[in-house]
């Protein structure tokens, strides 16, 4: 097969869109006859809001810029990394958006009022669905909300995982890791830049309630720093509850001085030097703590599982496609987080060789599904079996 990928993003960086492009199209190069990269123009994000009408014509422009550039191209298929390119694009090539979320996902407003409020955005969306002869979402949630709302032929939807934006571990590397990972303290482990969203409050209060009950706990913080002037404000902003303890400010300042936290910062996988450091992180990591309020899928709940390391997460949006309870990690609900992940913590301590028998079982999940080059694979069979219909 020959395909161009298009991308708003380069491919010779991991560190836009959370490495997804640059993985994204290393796992198919390698599968396909030929491959091209289309980098199309960024579009300005301002413009949905500001000036929609201005919008739409920067729309049309990539649309012109993108068919441009495949004209001069021989391919079969056109994958596209984000939807951009596609309103306006005109190609006689199979276009096929891989992506994990429409704009009214995205914005998690009824839908009725996306559509009275953000004409130009519910527009793109349909034009989007309109010109994909197939759409992959990475998580169901967005599938199933697509088909909900949107005049779509269901057919063409279909929901096929982002692998991690890691370099595959080996299997004897993962399983060393797991021999070797001392049961004491249990290392817990945060990822995310939007910590707000991403749920740090409750992961940094379940490592707490760990001390407490008598099992000697660390939270490694990976992706955001805590600068002392974030601690001034402890009573500006405050995380859905009367507690003034968890106020941002005070949560920056107990970040900065917590000797059970280490704040790694933000570590730049295109560095060799950090991208050593974010795997050494995982491999002893026991659990990833990802109650995030809102993800469209989650990349970090793979990568996790590629060192086979289970994932704590909330029952909700994306970590619903990647979690399959009890062999890759567990779901809870957002009320019962911190309780039930406690109990769930203490049992494996407590039975440590069920502890790494699941944690083999993460590792079996991210081999089984959570990994590029099975979702590049099947992805290219749906095309081809496509194609070959049309």
């Amino acid at each position: 097969m020959r395909i161009a990928f298009v991308s708003e993003h380069g491919i010779d960086s991991m560190i836009p869109f959370s490495g997804i492009p640059y993985f994204m199209a290393r796992a198919l190069r390698a599968e396909v006859e030929s491959f091209h990269f289309v980098e199309a123009p960024r579009f300005d994000l301002e413009l949905m809001f500001s000036n929609p009408w201005r919008g739409r014509v920067q729309l049309e422009q990539i649309g012109k810029f993108v068919s441009y550039r495949l004209q001069r191209l021989k391919v079969d298929c056109v994958i596209c990394q984000g939807s951009s390119m596609i309103p306006f694009l005109e190609t006689n090539a199979f276009v096929c958006l891989w992506h994990d979320s429409t704009w009214q996902t995205l914005l998690q407003i009824p839908f009725e009022e996306f559509c009275d409020s953000y004409p130009f955005l519910y527009e793109w969306d349909q034009l989007v669905l309109k010109k994909s002869s197939l759409i992959a979402y990475a998580a169901d949630w967005v599938r199933d909300e697509t088909m909900l709302y949107y005049s779509v032929d269901s057919t063409k939807l279909t929901v096929i995982p982002f692998g991690a934006s890691l370099f595959d571990p080996d299997n004897d590397t993962v399983e060393h890791s797991i021999a070797i990972r001392n049961q004491t303290p249990c290392q817990l482990t945060f990822i995310g830049i939007d910590w707000i969203r991403k749920g740090l409050p409750l992961a940094y209060s379940l490592m707490k309630w760990l001390n407490l009950a008598g099992v000697p706990s660390v939270l490694n913080v990976i992706g955001c720093t805590f600068e002392p002037s974030l601690a001034s404000g402890v009573t500006d902003t405050w995380l859905g509850t009367s507690d003034p303890f968890n106020s941002r400010g005070l949560l920056s300042l107990r970040m900065r001085t917590d000797k059970s936290v280490r704040v790694w910062g933000f570590l730049n996988k295109d560095e060799k030097f950090y991208y050593q450091q974010f795997c050494d992180i995982l491999r002893g990591t026991h659990f990833l703590v990802h109650p995030a309020e809102f993800e469209c899928f989650g990349v970090v709940l793979a990568e996790a599982n590629a060192f086979g390391v289970p994932v704590l997460s909330l029952d909700q949006f994306g970590p619903r496609s990647i979690i399959r309870s009890g062999l890759n990690g567990h779901l809870f609900d957002p009320d019962r987080f911190v309780a039930e992940a406690l109990t769930l913590i203490v049992s494996r301590m407590d039975d440590y060789e069920a502890y790494r028998l699941e944690c083999r079982s993460a590792f079996k999940e991210y081999k089984k599904r959570l990994n590029w080059q099975t979702s590049c694979r099947k992805l290219l069979a749906l095309i081809s079996a496509a194609q070959n219909f049309k």
